[in-house]
């Protein structure tokens, strides 16, 4: 303890011009790390400040719309947790590679983020619904060789059968890797058409003769087919008919992916007069898709390393029923990928649905580490099963669980690092977005 009595005066000023120097300092360290123009500021926070600089200008070369704007606060409603499904339950664990340590209570990992309040909700300037897909010019998908030739032979008893076609698929190259990673099992179909010129009409498509279709080959680019068909084909048939190639990837989850299309007139060979074999390779171009749309939203906590994808609602889904008295039952499944392979998938609650526009605003949650979301790729399922009901008079009373009725997959939406379009600028939206959803409309293929 220092007595006062025994300090000379030059010694108390000496304290006190001690103690304002001290907080001097504190004030001018702290308006320093505070303001942008000093060079401590600089140092501490100019890193930062370069990489969120650099996300945003690439953002903004890939065309990502950086406004938001709100939506309306009936949209924010909390989310009931969500049950995984049964049958994943019965398959073996699959271990994650990126999985982080530790227990965790499955109530509170399946909630959504919204229902926990931590997260608002905002929407793109491009949130419209949008129109059909249309293929991208120019963008070849691979390439087809097929063989075709008209063989002469008069039918007696359709005198206006003068032959047969034969067409031949012999092989497939180049074809597109599919998005989550991994090789394709492509298979090719051929449909015979009578008018060409009908196939780019929208509403309505071209009268098709005969449908063939070869078999599937696993793990492949450059698929080697041989395989072909005979049928019986008028004059009309060879002078104003076509071919219509597609090709596609038999996926085990999902719909079928169609990776390429391509349209061949037969009045470009003059097949009445040359008998011999025509030998054609065919760019397939990216497809046109009719299967709906659907409004999504994505939202990454980077925190808690949690990823949650919302469907709001779907538009104009095609739903095929046997009669109008069956109802449908549509459910979201939602495939989790992680270097090709298929770790982790989930789906939501299945809902009895009457129309082609229903409204579902339900939400999945997955852990995924900030270290690998560009690692993962994520596949959003639409299944549809026909139920029957007791009579038009009753309430709905399906006869029939999902899991017992026969499924169909009406399209599908792939989100990640790895895919083309809408859905690539939507996934990086959501990463320049954390801890809040990004809505957008997204075709089903």
């Amino acid at each position: 303890m220092i007595r006062t009595d025994s300090l000379t005066d030059g010694d108390k000023l000496l304290i006190i011009a001690s103690g304002f120097g001290f907080v001097a300092f504190v004030l001018a360290a702290t308006v320093c790390i505070v303001q942008p123009t000093c060079f401590i500021h600089r140092k501490i926070w100019g890193k930062r400040e370069r990489e969120r600089a650099a996300r945003i200008k690439a953002a903004q070369q890939m065309g990502i719309p950086i406004p938001l704007a709100v939506l309306s606060p009936e949209m924010r409603k909390s989310q009931p947790s969500l049950t995984e499904d049964e049958e994943d339950k019965k398959e073996a664990t699959t271990t994650f590679a990126f999985q982080r340590g530790g227990v965790r209570d499955s109530t509170y990992s399946s909630m959504s983020s919204g229902s926990r309040g931590d997260a608002s909700i905002i929407v793109s300037e491009s949130d419209s619904i949008p129109e059909t897909s249309i293929p991208e010019e120019g963008l070849v998908q691979g390439h087809v060789t097929i063989t075709v030739r008209f063989l002469p032979q008069p039918d007696l008893e359709n005198e206006r059968i003068v032959g047969q076609l034969g067409v031949n698929v012999k092989d497939a190259q180049d074809l597109p890797l599919r998005p989550y990673g991994g090789l394709c099992d492509p298979y090719a179909v051929v449909q015979v058409v009578r008018d060409v010129r009908r196939m780019r009409k929208k509403k309505k498509g071209p009268s098709k003769i005969c449908e063939f279709k070869t078999q599937v080959r696993r793990k492949t680019q450059c698929p080697l087919f041989n395989d072909g068909f005979l049928v019986p084909v008028t004059l009309t048939d060879i002078r104003e008919g076509g071919l219509w190639v597609k090709v596609f990837d038999a996926e085990k989850y999902s719909n079928h992916s169609n990776l390429g299309e391509a349209i061949l007139p037969l009045k470009r060979y003059d097949l009445e007069q040359q008998i011999q074999e025509h030998i054609v390779t065919l760019d397939l171009s990216s497809p046109s898709t009719h299967l709906g749309e659907i409004q999504m939203g994505l939202n990454y906590l980077p925190t808690s390393e949690r990823l949650t994808i919302r469907v709001l609602s779907c538009t104009n889904i095609q739903i095929n029923k046997s009669n109008a008295q069956e109802m449908t039952e549509l459910v979201f499944r939602m495939l989790l990928y992680h270097g090709g392979k298929l770790v982790k998938r989930k789906k939501s609650t299945p809902r009895v649905v009457g129309t082609m526009s229903p409204n579902f605003d339900e939400s999945l949650t997955f852990d995924v580490p900030q270290s690998e979301i560009d690692n993962v790729t994520f596949v959003v399922v639409l299944c549809a099963s026909c139920l029957s009901v007791s009579s038009p008079e009753t309430p709905v009373s399906p006869t029939a669980s999902f899991q017992d009725s026969p499924r169909e997959y009406l399209g599908k939406v792939t989100l990640g690092s790895g895919v083309k379009g809408s859905c690539l600028r939507h996934w990086e939206s959501m990463k320049l977005s954390p801890r809040r959803e990004v809505v957008q409309w997204q075709a089903l293929v």
